[in-house]
């Protein structure tokens, strides 16, 4: 993208409280964000979850979440997933169980960046990190096999929620302004 994706903006709302709102809607009973140590949000109220292992990608910062996770379930919402809505939020965290996460798959591709994990999903994600096996996609893979998260075959018409911003292309006309106050 070439820019901080958390503080571009929706009808003026930079993505980071956009994804904070629909935790926070869904039921979520403690939101954080997890930040890199350079990355500057401004003041959010928000509790920011420091992830100190630089450059070792999106794994990293799942893994310091689940860590700071006091409960038994993290959601994690990527903050360029912003057709992400309370509906589908609500579909997903139905899905879970007692003891396990949900990782829900579009046209049969995981999206591991916007699922619910149990916190023992941390030790494969342990192992993954200290093997510099960065890929999400395969971690969440094994947290499947192992039993830890279940799969959730997304409808077709539900596809579209799940379309991530990752470069200009990819974000509608008009569709963001940066925030220049933070």
């Amino acid at each position: 993208m070439g820019r901080d994706k958390a503080l571009l903006e929706i009808d003026g709302e930079p993505l980071w409280r956009r994804q904070t709102q629909l935790a926070l809607a869904s039921g979520a009973s403690r939101v954080f964000l997890s930040v890199r140590p350079d990355q500057n949000l401004g003041r959010p109220a928000t509790e920011q979850v420091v992830d100190t292992r630089v450059d070792l990608g999106p794994l990293s910062g799942i893994a310091t979440s689940i860590d700071a996770c006091r409960g038994t379930h993290l959601l994690v919402l990527a903050v360029d997933m912003p057709a992400l809505n309370k509906g589908i939020i609500s579909r997903l965290l139905a899905r879970c169980g007692a003891n396990s996460g949900v990782i829900p798959h579009v046209d049969g591709e995981a999206q591991p960046l916007a699922a619910v994990y149990t916190r023992d999903c941390l030790d494969p994600a342990t192992r993954a990190l200290a093997q510099a096996a960065l890929s999400v996609r395969a971690w969440a893979a094994d947290c499947l096999r192992l039993g830890f998260c279940m799969r959730w075959d997304v409808p077709a018409s539900d596809a579209p929620l799940f379309a991530n911003w990752n470069s200009p292309d990819d974000v509608p006309p008009g569709g963001f302004r940066e925030n220049p106050t933070f």
